[in-house]
């Protein structure tokens, strides 16, 4: 090997590609590269690589992640068929509806989907029960009035509201002046009675004393 080729496995072995990646980029032997690496202190296993795109993989609690991404995954399948684990895919038959399904990766599902789930945990008649359940309130909640028309509109005064108002204003307004008319001793008590009497009989207000 020359110089420069020892220096390119040091320096992607320092960045984590493993003797196979460096050995297929460099175009050397894979068990040259390893004798190399080891006699140089490069043995050490490199941080794991994404089998697609070789960028380092994210930190990750599977010891045996291969790919970044699910895309990288995704991509890689396609492109090897030939090594996806056929073994993977598992055939079985839903106790529930009866029907036929296949499970990638699962060898403990039972059920073909989260409604027959739901059925054979609380049974048929308690989902149907569940079922009826969220119709009715579905229903109530569109017959419900509105907000707009529970609404009370707001009273408009009437004619009638501000005439009685006035009427109100004047009787209290006569009566003060009474008062003081006859606190000065211009009136009488009863004459005072007897004004207020006519002017409750003239105007008529909803709140007032004879004095």
């Amino acid at each position: 090997m020359t110089q420069t080729q020892k220096n390119d496995i040091e320096r992607l072995r320092e960045e984590g590609f493993p003797y196979s990646a460096i050995s297929e980029r460099l175009g050397i032997n894979m068990s040259t590269v390893k004798s190399y690496c080891l006699r140089n202190g490069k043995g050490k296993k490199p941080k794991q690589l994404c089998k697609q795109c070789n960028k380092l993989l994210p930190p990750s609690n599977n010891p045996n992640r291969k790919f970044c991404s699910t895309q990288c995954r995704m991509t890689w399948w396609h492109k090897h068929p030939e090594d996806v684990t056929q073994g993977a895919v598992y055939e079985y038959m839903c106790p529930v509806c009866g029907k036929p399904f296949s499970a990638y990766g699962n060898k403990k599902r039972i059920y073909c989907s989260a409604e027959c789930y739901h059925i054979a945990r609380y049974g048929a008649e308690a989902m149907a029960a569940s079922a009826e359940k969220k119709k009715k309130k579905a229903t109530a909640r569109k017959q419900q009035p509105s907000a707009e028309r529970l609404t009370v509109p707001p009273k408009e005064e009437t004619h009638m509201d501000k005439t009685l108002a006035e009427g109100e204003l004047a009787f209290r307004l006569i009566e003060i002046l009474l008062s003081g008319m006859e606190t000065e001793g211009l009136i009488s008590k009863k004459e005072h009675k007897l004004i207020c009497s006519l002017a409750v009989k003239e105007i008529k207000p909803l709140i007032g004393s004879l004095g």
